[in-house]
């Protein structure tokens, strides 16, 4: 890695670990799960820089989370994983084809994203919930499967959908100005 990559690495890292720790509001419906925003500077430095950066600023926040905010899980930091990557993989192949394709229409693009990114993590976290919420902790909460079905899948889907749905076109808006105004994006 190269320095300035390192750099760029951590700055955003930083930015996310703070943000992190600053705002987190509960979904009243399930108080377990928290809507944030320190995702945002990950995925802006996936598209300013490319998937090794964010997979070095994933890896800091990760650790972070494990050691500070696991949530209510000690897997939570695990389960977040698991949405995060899936909501990359969908953008990712819309980044494929924008690439292959040069797709000039940057709101085209951005609503590409936010669809694949929004689909894939709905998709996946909702596999993983309607699997994992029966077991005991630290893998599941034991729920019954009537409370999985009525209740938990279709609230986390909720807010794994309505986070995806902020997160990304923000990301792509924040990456877009700066790729535009400052000459280190360039």
């Amino acid at each position: 890695m190269k320095t300035k990559d390192l750099a760029v690495g951590v700055v955003f890292g930083a930015l996310a670990i703070a943000l992190n720790f600053l705002i987190r509001i509960p979904d009243p419906p399930a108080p377990f799960l928290f809507y944030q925003i320190w995702e945002i500077p990950i995925l802006a430095a996936f598209f300013l820089f490319g998937v090794f950066i964010m997979l070095f600023v994933t890896a800091i926040n990760f650790v972070i989370l494990l050691v500070f905010f696991q949530g209510a899980s000690v897997l939570g930091p695990v389960y977040w994983l698991a949405a995060w990557f899936s909501m990359v993989v969908g953008i990712g192949l819309i980044k494929i084809l924008h690439d292959k394709h040069a797709l000039k229409n940057v709101a085209v693009t951005g609503a590409l994203y936010t669809a694949f990114g929004v689909a894939f993590r709905t998709a996946v976290m909702t596999l993983v919930n309607y699997t994992v919420l029966r077991y005991p902790p630290p893998v599941g909460y034991s729920e019954p499967q009537l409370s999985i079905v009525t209740y938990f899948v279709p609230q986390i889907a909720l807010f794994n959908a309505l986070l995806a749905l902020y997160t990304i076109p923000i990301s792509f808006s924040i990456s877009q100005t700066l790729a535009r105004n400052i000459r280190m994006f360039r």
